[in-house]
């Protein structure tokens, strides 16, 4: 079971575990590597990171630090409890919200792997698309998604030992939301729009792990134009009642966002007309304008 791991002074108030809505192809609490998976709001709660111990070798490996402080206050509980050690830090871009800290990591912990798109910082560790890291029996698929930035890369993560699911988890830092995408600061909303396509044909069981707890924002402006959406009404229940209860939602299943997520859609002809775009491309770029301006 996730476990939500709670800063001494924090004073969000959340439940100990992540809620789901499962998907007709898989069942989420049935995949292994959930049993060591662990997440923590950072920087006001606006923010999510997310840490995996691998089982075997007891490696820890954190997604997205965000500040130094925060991160190394859970990092420190798991290993106590674990028994681990810090071994691999991936950052899914260069912005400061979500990698902060990673300069102090390098400063107090010089052994620490530390891995990105790209050498941003002279510490990280750039790699290439498709580049594959074993952390124990955790694989790491690097892809890179561009379109937020020049730079962004995904994670895909699989647990490959014998007892394993086998079921691949992704992180893609701000390139996918849940029922939403990040912002195109390159300017280049083709870039941003081959990227969630690439993440779109990973499986339908794969569980996507968001860098952001706008879950309800991103849901509110999908049912807003697409009011008919079955799936989308009920998500919107879902969402209103899990911030009411102060639930904190940071996952979705790629199986169902395949049918609320207009991004993933924009090829269809309910969303060109609606936006009066010519092809999916400028669908995308449309809808995210029009979702900036009403949301803001």
């Amino acid at each position: 079971m996730m476990r939500y791991l709670r800063r001494c002074l924090s004073t969000i108030d959340s439940t100990k575990s992540i809620d789901f809505i499962s998907a007709l192809v898989t069942v989420p609490e049935k995949h292994t590597i959930m049993e060591s998976l662990y997440f923590y709001p950072y920087l006001n709660g606006r923010y999510c990171g997310y840490i995996i111990v691998d089982k075997r070798t007891k490696k820890i490996v954190a997604i997205d630090c965000g500040d130094y402080r925060t991160c190394r206050y859970n990092i420190e509980k798991i290993m106590k409890e674990v028994n681990g050690s810090f071994d691999t830090l991936l950052l899914t871009h260069g912005h400061d919200n979500h990698c902060i800290g990673a300069k102090d990591w390098h400063r107090v912990h010089p052994e620490l792997q530390i891995i990105g798109g790209s050498q941003f910082f002279p510490y990280v560790q750039p790699v290439e698309d498709g580049k594959i890291i074993f952390v124990g029996d955790l694989c790491i698929y690097c892809m890179k998604t561009p379109g937020h930035t020049e730079h962004d890369i995904s994670y895909v993560i699989t647990e490959v030992s014998e007892n394993s699911t086998k079921t691949p988890v992704v992180f893609p830092g701000d390139t996918l939301f849940i029922g939403g995408v990040g912002e195109a600061y390159t300017g280049k909303y083709d870039l941003l729009y081959n990227s969630v396509r690439t993440l779109k044909s990973l499986p339908n069981e794969t569980i996507i792990f968001s860098s952001h707890f706008n879950a309800l924002e991103n849901i509110a402006f999908a049912h807003m134009i697409e009011s008919e959406n079955f799936v989308l009404k009920e998500k919107l229940k879902w969402a209103k009642e899990q911030r009411e209860s102060k639930k904190l939602i940071c996952s979705s299943i790629l199986a169902e966002e395949r049918l609320y997520n207009p991004y993933f859609r924009t090829d269809q002809a309910h969303f060109k007309t609606f936006t009066e775009a010519q092809d999916p491309v400028d669908c995308f770029m449309r809808l995210k304008i029009m979702q900036n301006k009403i949301m803001s």
